[in-house]
């Protein structure tokens, strides 16, 4: 009892004047230390704990912040407690939430936002005990390589593992930390546009001097690009929907293009990063783009008969004429079809990903096809239905929430005239987003706990 008393007596005397406080607080027992905290992180001292004051099995420590990396520290109260964590882009998270709820991070409610991120950790990593974690650019999970950026937020994840079900347990925690601002990179990087290939897309040519390291676009027609700048503000845009490229991949020979569906203004943004995470001066190409001339038209879709509701959807649909050489269906999120063409997948690419329906032998036989699902995920949709022959490919996209009440966006019959060849992205750098398999899932009973891949960071 007396060595409370003065252990509470030295904590007071040493909190009543804060200009004479020390950084660190220590916890000592003998000659050793048994915890350490920083002043900055803690309020008060008790003995007990308060009414209304949760205690938590661990919590988050930023240790160190610069530009293109930072250490974290995961506390446990048990030397062995077992428990999952990650990080990822605050970014992705004001995507999603925005596109179901109008609302970032920020402002909307914290249930719906611990839900979603929560559910990020069924992709986390396994770890047991205190210990640090240091998260740098080019860093590699994997066969993954790790994207830090200059001025960007990220979240810091940790949630307790039950051993008994290998699922997540109900403690769950976050943090947030800022990279430093960038300063203006000594290395230079300049953008020309240089015409359309042979496929119609545009073609752009890059003069990258040796101090960079990776080269963000962001490439779009000039109306979009500056909706989405006006409402957004440049740097959010370029952080959710910019490609990242090695300076290697955009070399002289590069074979990639940027579609061109329509005649328009297109603005073709690029931003130069260096290895310490300093930026070049971010080079704008406007162009007026008028493509070719579609002179061929593929398989044509019509749509016979369409319902849809609670986990439910069947699309009735001919394609004529039905000598296709290919045809294909497939279900998927909304958001993954728009995040894979800003990847650079082409439409109809994306139309036959590994999870799609050959439906080719049907089409030849019937001439029609419907597809029926039974159990179709509570989020906004796209069902593409992709159909080819000699002359040309078509592609119909059907976007839909699974409920009896929202309207159908239907874009139908998009001819891409053959050949289908895919523009090459040769060491693109990973996305944090593809690096993570960012989970926008919205509740955790929805959630893919059965795939659970619970790794070592380190």
């Amino acid at each position: 009892m007396i060595k409370r008393i003065l252990l509470a007596m030295m904590l007071v005397a040493g909190m009543a004047d804060i200009s004479m406080a020390q950084e660190n607080m220590y916890l000592i027992k003998g000659n050793q230390v048994v915890a350490k905290y920083n002043v900055d992180d803690v309020d008060y001292v008790s003995f007990s704990l308060p009414e209304g004051v949760t205690e938590s099995a661990f919590n988050i420590n930023i240790d160190e912040v610069t530009k293109n990396s930072f250490t974290y520290t995961i506390k446990t109260l048990s030397p062995n407690k077992q428990y999952i964590h990650s990080f990822l882009e605050k970014t992705l998270v004001d995507i999603t939430l925005m596109s179901y709820y109008g609302t970032n991070m920020d402002n909307t409610d914290p249930e719906i936002v611990n839900n979603l991120l929560k559910n990020q950790l069924y992709n986390g990593f396994f770890a047991a005990g205190t210990d640090s974690y240091k998260v740098y650019d080019g860093g590699r999970i994997g066969d993954e390589t790790i994207n830090i950026t200059a001025g960007q937020t990220y979240i810091i994840l940790v949630a307790d593992l039950n051993t008994m079900t290998n699922d997540l347990g109900d403690d769950f925690t976050y943090a947030t930390v800022t990279t430093q601002t960038a300063d203006r990179s000594t290395g230079t990087l300049g953008v020309a546009y240089n015409g359309l290939n042979e496929r119609g897309e545009a073609m752009f040519s890059f003069n990258i001097s040796s101090e960079i390291t990776k080269v963000y676009t962001m490439y779009s027609t000039k109306t979009t690009l500056e909706s989405f700048i006006n409402k957004y503000g440049f740097e959010f845009t370029l952080y959710a929907y910019a490609g990242i490229f090695s300076p290697e991949s955009l070399a002289d020979g590069y074979e990639g293009g940027w579609p061109v569906p329509e005649e328009d203004d297109y603005i073709m943004y690029a931003l130069g990063i260096d290895a310490n995470g300093d930026w070049t001066e971010i080079q704008k190409t406007e162009q007026h783009i008028v493509p070719p001339v579609k002179e061929t038209v593929g398989p044509q879709i019509k749509i016979f008969s369409k319902e849809k509701g609670p986990g439910h959807i069947s699309v009735n649909f001919e394609i004529a004429p039905s000598n296709v050489t290919e045809a294909y269906v497939r279900l998927m999120g909304e958001n993954d079809y728009d995040d894979s063409v800003n990847e650079g997948n082409l439409p109809y690419d994306i139309a036959k990903g590994s999870d799609a329906i050959n439906i080719t032998d049907d089409i030849r036989t019937k001439g029609e096809y419907t597809y029926t699902n039974d159990e179709v995920p509570e989020r906004w949709n796209s069902l593409l239905i992709m159909a080819k022959n000699d002359e040309a490919t078509t592609l119909t996209r059907i976007n839909f929430w699974p409920d009896t009440e929202t309207e159908w966006s239907i874009f139908d019959n998009k001819t891409i005239s053959a050949p289908s060849a895919k523009p090459h992205k040769t060491q693109q750098v990973a996305s944090f987003k593809a690096m993570t398999g960012f989970n926008n899932t919205i509740l955790p009973e929805t959630g893919n706990k059965e795939k659970a891949s619970f790794r070592k960071m380190k």
